[in-house]
């Protein structure tokens, strides 16, 4: 009776306030009390702004219901419960071979027995219990399974939760390389419209400045064949008068005749050199693979402020120019060019030919320069004449050649790639924190090229890759 009565109340508590029923699908709103899903979807359905609860009139935000899962088992279990009394009450089980109420249970055989049943061969010996105890303890063990069943049950929902999580973060990394993908693409559309202006440009220029020099060239053919016409007939009109008049003012024609000298034929030769695109991202990763440079620096070179590192991979400005530091000893012989160009040093390589590729560090550094400049090694004075190189001071970044262009780029640059091709006759410049091409030169070399590094005043180095 005791079982019945705490069921009915079970019962009583799990209704609805709402319908009056047994909940369904309860959910629980933020005062704690709980309703079928669809009754308080609906009693909420025309309001806006106040959500009040049906019961204590509590005022709700109206935010996504939260299922209340405990208390879909526990009703569950209630249900189950209540049929089995029910099935209890109305079917009293009964031995099949002894016709007598079954009141016992066989611990070893977990089987219900009557009262004579443990007599049996079957069960002789076998430790037996009354049905109350056995369910008692055997409750207790499916106790422990549930609890079991539960945690594992909240194990793989928050397995299942983090498994959304990283669905969720794999879609957002996966949009992130869209964006990426498509600024990349856009960004090298404008590049490539860009390149492809300043290259027909560039081949009209060579075109009108070509066709000019023809034009040219055929009028003073033109203005040739004129005076030899000319010159002929003076010269068949001579051949047919008189002896004397023949003779008088010969000389003077024949030198005409022996003087006449065709004009030079403009013979243009078409190069492709300086109408060629900068390679591509994906192509300078081969680049940097096949053609990459141990670029080192030449201490000789290096201005009385710098230190140049040991491995001669880095170097800064030093606010006390009379110390010296390892590999870069103060001496008064070093180049002209350092004490012309401040806080400038060289490479110890030097490029006459061939295709080369090499990365600076220049970090947050406030003022810089890096690039190419003509060996100085060659002139009197051993300054570096002839420079290309990209700038960065006060904030903003110009190409530097025989005019200074100014540049606009999408990201600060960390890390600097520099590409020569000396046959070519170009020098490309790469962002390498954003992937992207900065700026082209393209020139005729004839003379050998050494890197070129500008530190600027503060401490911070420049270093290679």
């Amino acid at each position: 009776m005791a079982l019945e009565k705490a069921l009915a109340n079970l019962q009583a508590e799990s209704k609805c306030q709402i319908c009056l029923g047994e909940m369904t699908d309860p959910v629980t709103i933020e005062c704690g009390h709980n309703f079928c899903s669809t009754c308080i979807t609906q009693s909420w359905a025309d309001l806006e702004g106040r959500f009040p609860c049906p019961v204590c009139r509590y005022q709700c935000q109206k935010s996504p219901l939260t299922g209340n899962l405990q208390l879909r088992r526990i009703l569950a279990r209630a249900r189950q419960l209540h049929g089995q009394l029910s099935k209890t009450q109305e079917e009293k089980p009964q031995c099949e071979k002894h016709g007598r109420a079954l009141t016992l249970f066989c611990e070893q055989d977990l089987e219900l027995l009557c009262a004579l049943c443990p007599w049996l061969p079957a069960h002789r010996g076998h430790p037996v219990r009354l049905i109350e105890e056995a369910a008692s303890q055997h409750r207790a063990r499916l106790h422990g399974y549930m609890q079991a069943l539960n945690r594992q049950e909240a194990e793989l929902q928050d397995a299942l939760a983090a498994q959304a999580r990283r669905q969720a973060q794999l879609q957002e990394t996966m949009e992130s390389e869209r964006t990426k993908l498509c600024s990349e693409c856009k960004q090298l559309k404008q590049l490539v419209d860009r390149e492809q202006q300043a290259v027909l440009s560039r081949l009209g220029r060579e075109e009108r400045e070509m066709v000019q020099k023809l034009r040219g060239c055929t009028r003073r053919f033109a203005q040739h064949v004129s005076a030899m016409e000319a010159l002929l007939a003076e010269a068949s009109e001579k051949s047919v008068t008189p002896d004397v008049e023949l003779l008088m003012g010969v000389g003077s024609l024949f030198r005409r005749c022996e003087d006449v000298q065709p004009p030079a034929f403009y013979l243009f030769k078409f190069t492709r050199h300086g109408y060629c695109l900068p390679p591509r991202f994906s192509t300078l990763q081969a680049i940097r693979q096949k053609f990459r440079e141990a670029i080192t620096l030449d201490p000789e070179t290096a201005a009385p402020p710098l230190l140049v590192s040991g491995d001669r991979k880095s170097v800064r400005c030093c606010l006390k120019p009379g110390r010296g530091g390892p590999g870069s000893p103060a001496r008064p012989e070093r180049c002209a060019a350092a004490a012309a160009a401040a806080a400038a040093v060289l490479g110890a390589q030097s490029f006459g030919a061939g295709r080369h590729y090499w990365e600076v560090r220049v970090g947050d550094k406030a003022e810089w320069a890096v690039g190419l400049c003509k060996d100085p090694a060659g002139d009197g004075d051993g300054r570096p004449s002839r420079r290309w190189v990209l700038r960065r001071r006060g904030g903003a970044y110009v190409a530097e050649h025989t005019v200074s262009v100014a540049l606009e780029l999408a990201e600060k640059p960390s890390r600097i790639g520099i590409y020569l091709d000396y046959e070519l006759g170009v020098i490309f410049f790469y962002n390498l924190s954003d992937r992207t091409h900065i700026h082209s030169f393209r020139d005729k070399f004839s003379e050998a090229l050494r890197p070129y590094f500008h530190v600027g005043e503060d401490s911070k180095p420049l270093s290679f890759q």
